[in-house]
């Protein structure tokens, strides 16, 4: 599963410079969204912190600097994409209200293994200071509009933000100029994930899965660790857990122990209580939500 962010370090550091939280919530796979304001002038930084930042501006932010960009101007609707592994520091004056989009590599490396079919460490974003991007902005100002704290609104803002790191993905990202070293290779990627996929309902073992691409128990888990930013059970359940997911979107009246059977679960208590974990509700919960989700109102951004 992808790296939950219950702390993101972003957050931690907004909370020690006096920025006002205003709310947050975990959505689900490594996704988190807050909305902050900032009324005190107390400089900030950021320095590799881990995860991704989405930031929007929703008001204010004409009087924020990034100090190596000092000629660059904020405002409303200015966008700013801070990768994991980059440092920034900020000058900070005036008033700011703004929302984050927090999300881990771990979920950012799934997306690419399906938007791309490739090595993800071989994939990039970009360090991006207020940039503009309409489509993009709509989607974070919609984002903030959904009520978080009720059911329908953090279904609908977790389908949001899945669509948002995609489309960062497809306009945001790019080849890294060094060589990726290690890991399993193409092929054998494609390989295992094709064999993965038609054993989902089935009781896998980590040497069957090393035999795949014939490789040792041992090597062959550190290899796919390497690849795919996680542990083959780890995969594995997360791959469950989307087979289950897009089965509840399909039909309404699945039957939740077929569901759980069919997607490599002992029974449907197993696949609650890993569903749960995942997507903050059970099952069945999602499945009624789902039926009243409008499902064309929240496709802004990969159409």
């Amino acid at each position: 599963m992808s790296e939950m962010l219950t702390s993101p370090r972003i957050m931690q550091e907004l909370t020690a410079t006096r920025a006002d939280l205003e709310r947050d919530v975990f959505l689900s796979e490594g996704l988190h969204v807050a909305c902050w304001q900032r009324h005190t002038l107390q400089d900030t930084a950021y320095l590799r912190p881990g995860h991704h930042t989405l930031s929007c501006y929703l008001a204010g932010g004409e009087q924020i600097r990034r100090r190596d960009q000092p000629t660059l101007r904020g405002g409303p609707g200015k966008l700013c994409l801070l990768p994991a592994e980059h440092e920034s520091h900020w000058q900070v004056g005036g008033y700011i209200h703004f929302l984050h989009l927090y999300f881990t590599p771990q979920h950012l490396a799934h997306q690419i293994v399906a938007l791309f079919d490739c090595e993800p460490r071989g994939i990039a974003l970009a360090d991006r200071t207020y940039m503009d991007d309409p489509r993009l902005t709509q989607a974070c100002q919609q984002l903030y509009r959904f009520d978080w704290q009720q059911d329908l609104g953090r279904l609908a803002a977790q389908t949001l933000a899945q669509e948002m790191t995609a489309y960062l993905l497809q306009t945001q990202a790019g080849r890294r100029a060094a060589p990726v070293k290690g890991g399993l290779s193409p092929y054998q990627q494609r390989l295992l994930q094709e064999w993965m996929q038609s054993h989902l309902g089935k009781s896998v073992t980590l040497a069957e899965m090393a035999s795949t691409v014939a490789l040792s128990e041992f090597h062959f888990a550190r290899m796919f660790k390497l690849s795919f930013g996680m542990p083959p059970h780890a995969w594995l359940l997360q791959q469950r857990l989307l087979r289950a997911r897009s089965w509840l979107q399909r039909d309404a009246q699945a039957d939740l122990q077929t569901v759980a059977q069919e997607c490599g679960f002992t029974n449907s208590s197993l696949m609650s209580r890993h569903f749960r974990r995942w997507l903050g509700m059970a099952p069945g919960q999602y499945r009624q939500l789902n039926a009243r989700l409008p499902q064309d109102k929240n496709r802004l951004i990969c159409q």
